[in-house]
């Protein structure tokens, strides 16, 4: 069927030649003779080649205005393209390849691709060399680096193709999956952390149960070891007949159960202030405020609230009082600050808390490392678990900032 296409064309140009020439008015004079016959013959035949030559035109201007829009396609698709040959040379790029990598197309072309990645080159080459091999489509993620030393996660999809020369090619196309590695890697940091979750609620348990412990030890026991040491003697004083000197010792008790009664509320309320479930978490944070001052003289806090209690929701009270408190904590203990801004806000239909001091600061990239780690763990936990961020910024000599932010409800503030 295909081979008689072309002369039926012909045909149909022959007679539309025919018909044109036809209705040209001839002399009459020569209607029969053989030039007139002659003549008509040519014209015929010219007039079908003009015809044939305009056809022409028009598949001509239909196939570049294809072939423009196949360009466009090909240079401006949003992933990479290119074409490599058996030595894994790039023979054609597309512009989108180009301007991930910050170079021009020129720049691409007979250049070994493999060049564009230091760490995953052999990969590059094995890829590659799969395709070529075994004529079946490959995939691959490798690390490319662009001119400006911008890393950037690509995944490969090779395909093999034969020209119509004989020629091998291999087609790739280069997608950046640089956003979907970051989401994934930030999803495995999560999970490990939160593996950790387990065992740091466990730690924080035995570290409170020390603490705990020891104030107990050095404090409460001391004192009541005491006292039972003096009751012994005025019991003995009272054995003697001496009424008068026992009831002088007992007066002198009085100061030392006070004491004891003032490092017994000390504790409970650094477990829990009762304060915080009579008057709220900003009565809270104003007491355990003075307490630490009374600690630390020379040390001063500033507090700065800008929310009213009943706009607190009840499951970030606790929350927000034990990042208030830990922070105040390890600024006293390991800033070597003197003044510390706490400030308490509502705004944008956010919760806001953020402690920031004046002392000595540290490199977060030591953070692991450093004596603050546990307690920044410990808040970045309490913030996430309740569904804030936390986020934290120090810079050596220049002081610190902890901040923790929470979504009032219906805000998703992450």
């Amino acid at each position: 069927m295909r081979k008689d296409k072309k002369p039926r064309v012909k045909e149909k140009l022959r007679t539309r030649a025919e018909e044109s020439v036809a209705s040209e008015k001839l002399s009459e004079d020569m209607a029969f003779d053989s030039a007139a016959s002659l003549e008509h013959e040519l014209r015929a035949h010219q007039v079908e080649l003009e015809m044939q030559n305009e056809e022409l035109r028009q598949a001509q201007a239909e196939l570049e205005e294809s072939r423009a829009q196949y360009a466009d396609l090909y240079d401006f698709a949003p992933t990479g393209y290119l074409t490599l040959d058996e030595r894994g040379v790039v023979v054609e790029a597309n512009l989108t390849l180009a301007r991930q990598l910050g170079i021009e197309r020129t720049s691409l072309i007979n250049k070994r691709f493999r060049l564009f990645s230091e760490r995953d080159a052999k990969t590059i080459e094995a890829h590659f060399r799969a395709v070529f091999s075994t004529q079946t489509p490959q995939t691959c993620r490798v690390l490319l680096v662009a001119k400006n030393g911008e890393e950037i996660y690509a995944r490969l999809d090779s395909i093999f193709i034969a020209e119509n020369n004989g020629a091998k090619r291999c087609r790739t196309n280069v997608i950046d999956i640089t956003l979907a590695n970051q989401a994934e890697e930030a999803i495995r940091k999560s999970r490990d952390e939160l593996a950790q979750v387990p065992a740091r609620l466990l730690a924080a348990q035995e570290e409170d149960r020390k603490r705990l412990a020891g104030e107990l030890h050095d404090s409460i026991g001391q004192i009541l070891a005491a006292l039972k040491f003096r009751i012994e003697h005025v019991l003995h004083v009272m054995k003697n007949g001496k009424s008068e000197e026992a009831l002088e010792l007992l007066e002198q008790f009085i100061p030392t159960l006070q004491f004891s009664i003032d490092e017994t509320r000390t504790m409970y309320m650094g477990l829990r202030p009762k304060l915080l479930d009579d008057f709220g978490v900003i009565a809270a944070i104003n007491w355990y405020r003075l307490e630490i001052m009374k600690l630390y003289p020379g040390f001063h806090i500033e507090p700065e609230i800008r929310v009213e209690e009943t706009d607190i929701p009840e499951h970030l009270k606790v929350a927000i009082f034990r990042i208030s408190q830990e922070a105040m904590n390890n600024t006293a203990k390991h800033a070597g600050a003197e003044w510390v801004d706490l400030v308490l806000v509502k705004h944008d239909q956010v919760i806001e808390l953020s402690i920031t001091d004046d002392g000595i600061g540290f490199d977060l990239d030591d953070v692991p490392g450093c004596e603050r780690s546990y307690g920044l763990s410990g808040m970045k936990e309490r913030t996430e678990q309740t569904g804030g961020r936390f986020t934290v910024e120090s810079v050596p000599g220049k002081g610190t900032t902890v901040r923790a932010v929470w979504g009032l409800p219906g805000v998703d503030y992450n």
